[in-house]
């Protein structure tokens, strides 16, 4: 685990296990997940990035493959916002009324 100012980074090692149910399976920092297309033209890897983004609640362009582009076990980083406005409550403001 990784703190910035405004992002929190982690690392995962991902099993790939392809033409299967599509589970996740997570134990530590170990990520095994079950995809279901075929590991051809990069398909494989763009239904992996979708679902760990879906999985982590963040957005696609966060979720980086840093290795193992073409290998079934890849290093994976996630790295989410600590300020999204997107999954914190939303704020009302009063307009202070001042009198004359």
């Amino acid at each position: 685990m990784n703190w910035n100012d405004e992002c929190l980074s982690m690392r995962y090692i991902v099993f790939v296990k392809f033409n299967a149910s599509g589970k996740i399976l997570i134990n530590g920092n170990e990520i095994t997940i079950f995809l279901r297309s075929e590991p051809k033209k990069g398909k494989a890897n763009r239904e992996l990035i979708d679902r760990l983004a879906e999985h982590f609640a963040t957005s696609k362009n966060r979720v980086h493959i840093i290795s193992g582009l073409t290998s079934s076990k890849k290093i994976i980083e996630c790295k989410k916002r600590t300020n999204d406005r997107r999954n914190s409550p939303k704020l009302t403001y009063r307009k202070r009324m001042s009198w004359v």
